[in-house]
């Protein structure tokens, strides 16, 4: 992944694969990445993953909402996504 690290939905093929709750919590994230959108998705998202408190990500407190236009809607901002994103995996980094 550009923003340096590796999606527990990487093996899924192209295009828009879905993906089961139950096997995202398989893949035991470190970081669990939401994409919000206008429709009000956000506290309910959350709230179904931090009931996994097994997870390395609920653990340490990495769960994050960003918002969908610059994850979805691809265009010029879709880097300033990918900054988002790689500043939430890596906070350690400048």
């Amino acid at each position: 992944m550009l923003a340096g690290a590796a999606s527990v939905t990487a093996e899924g093929g192209d295009g828009y694969p879905r993906y089961s709750l139950e096997a995202a919590v398989a893949g035991s994230p470190e970081v669990i990445i939401l994409a919000s959108h206008s429709h009000g998705q956000g506290p309910m998202a959350r709230e179904k993953w931090e009931r996994f408190t097994a997870l390395p990500a609920v653990k340490s407190g990495r769960i994050y909402t960003v918002s969908g236009d610059l994850l979805h809607r691809y265009g010029p901002r879709v880097v300033d996504g990918l900054e988002q994103l790689a500043r939430l995996i890596h906070p350690e980094r400048p």
